[in-house]
């Protein structure tokens, strides 16, 4: 078996290889990846909160044949009190973290009395 061939030494006013230039679709990949998950979210929430209150009523969700964009619509209703929630509790967390630290500011230290 023969030994591999290394690649000829570069001399050193040669530039170093390029990387690929990424092309339009990896490009785009980085805006549709995070709408298709937002998406996929909002459809799961939506799919949830539908078949909850269908089936709470005895109704059987697929027999009403909604569409992914009823599935879609019925999301806010699902995921507005939790989000509001935690919006709530951010907005506390933020005001208590604040409270405290303009009660912090001046301790510990004294001013220096003038000779």
């Amino acid at each position: 078996m023969p030994a591999p061939e290394e690649p000829p030494p570069r001399s050193a006013t040669e530039p170093p290889p390029r990387p690929p230039k990424s092309g339009f679709l990896d490009k785009a990949a980085y805006i549709a990846a995070p709408g298709t998950v937002a998406i996929a979210l909002l459809y799961y929430f939506g799919n949830v909160y539908q078949r909850a209150k269908y089936t709470t009523l005895g109704v059987i969700l697929e027999d009403l044949q909604f569409s992914v964009q009823a599935m879609l619509a019925e999301s806010p209703d699902a995921i507005f009190l939790p989000l509001w929630f935690l919006l709530v509790c951010g907005l506390i967390v933020l005001l208590v973290l604040g409270w405290g630290d303009s009660r912090s500011v001046g301790h510990g230290t004294r001013p220096v009395a003038a000779r």
